[in-house]
């Protein structure tokens, strides 16, 4: 079954050719059904991103989202520590905000990224729109790395795994 419309299926293919075109061989499958037509991951210096598009079925605007993951499996001892971490990286943004969820039975935290735009802005198919969609992704693919680097180097825990990109869309879904 295909999810989506033409419009997004097309932003995604957009942004995955212009992600390999940047990163070469850094597009992988998405993170599996039920979703996989309209997303992708994209593993680049150690980091984990993944763009992926609301399904819908057209009658409704829809949401192109970015999302890196920055790390996983944080002990529960360094909460406080990480959640100030979290809000002093959202202090300088624009745009995308960082969180941190924690597994409630685990007490595990994870951090990632995410910024949502409102796909229907592609429908005007400007070039600064385009560039716009692409900025975002350059975005999670060359913080991710560095990011989940510095919060695992800080805090322990993890960097997210290329194959992982079911659990970045099941935290990107959870906030």
């Amino acid at each position: 079954m295909t999810l989506g419309t033409d419009q997004q299926h097309h932003m995604i293919r957009f942004l995955a050719d212009v992600a390999e075109m940047r990163y070469p061989g850094s597009v992988k499958a998405g993170s599996g059904p039920p979703v996989d037509d309209i997303q992708f991951s994209l593993v680049h210096d150690g980091g984990l991103g993944l763009v992926w598009a609301d399904p819908t079925d057209g009658q409704q605007p829809w949401w192109l989202r970015f999302t890196a993951g920055v790390a996983t499996d944080i002990p529960a001892a360094r909460h406080d520590d990480v959640l100030h971490w979290v809000n002093a990286r959202n202090l300088g943004l624009n745009s995308g905000t960082y969180l941190c969820l924690v597994h409630r039975e685990t007490g595990e935290a994870s951090v990632i990224f995410s910024c949502n735009q409102l796909g229907t802005l592609f429908s005007f198919d400007h070039e600064a729109i385009r560039n716009w969609f692409a900025g975002q992704l350059f975005s999670i693919a060359e913080t991710s790395g560095p990011d989940g680097r510095a919060c695992v180097g800080q805090f322990g825990g993890r960097a997210f795994r290329p194959g992982e990109g079911g659990l970045l869309l099941s935290l990107s879904l959870a906030h």
